[in-house]
């Protein structure tokens, strides 16, 4: 269970870095705001367990997810 929930939230992260950047990853176009310069982890901790996330890095464009301000608040 636990990697189901970490790929989904990796394949998030990707659509929200596509969104912000107007073009998937190696694409090239003419309506492109920045470009991703890789990932990395990011480990979050949820009910089923560890996962790592891999947070794309954007250069050209800010990238603040609501995924993981979603996670990281804690009802404690």
């Amino acid at each position: 269970m636990r990697g189901s929930i970490e790929e989904t939230l990796n394949e998030l992260l990707e659509v929200e870095a596509e969104k912000l950047t107007q073009a998937a990853r190696y694409e090239r176009n003419e309506q492109r705001q920045g470009y991703c310069s890789g990932d990395y982890g990011r480990n979050l901790t949820a009910t089923s367990g560890d996962v790592t996330l891999k947070v794309p890095k954007l250069k050209g464009v800010s990238f603040v997810t609501a995924i993981i301000v979603c996670f990281s608040i804690s009802p404690f």
